[in-house]
């Protein structure tokens, strides 16, 4: 059971990554899709994958595109709080890592105990 929830969370992180891609390049924040992709470190061809749910972000992924284009981790892996960052709430890389690492070992906790 915990792999099919765990597959549930990672469909449901994949489909708001891309809804970040698509309000990034609408907001005007990148180009395109494909500039977005590899601003964050993949490639450009691989978008058709994340629609497919064949693909999902990596840890380092979300990190990158909360830090560019200033979206909430939080938000992000676990749909809680405000989709955007305030600039209050803008901390160095290294204190979102953390954070997020934190919000997906609870995820990961969750996940398990279902």
């Amino acid at each position: 059971m915990a792999k099919a929830n765990n597959k549930i969370h990672t469909a449901a992180i994949t489909q708001r990554f891309l809804l970040l891609c698509e309000e990034a390049v609408v907001d005007g924040l990148c180009k395109n899709r494909s500039a977005f992709l590899e601003s964050v470190g993949e490639y450009q061809s691989n978008y058709s994958k994340f629609e497919d749910g064949i693909r999902a972000p990596t840890l380092e992924q979300i990190v990158k595109a909360c830090e560019l284009y200033g979206y909430s981790a939080n938000w992000l892996v676990l749909n809680i709080g405000d989709k955007k960052l305030k600039a209050s709430d803008k901390k160095p890389l290294e204190g979102r890592v953390t954070d997020l690492e934190v919000q997906m070992n609870r995820l990961r906790r969750i996940i398990e105990k279902k």
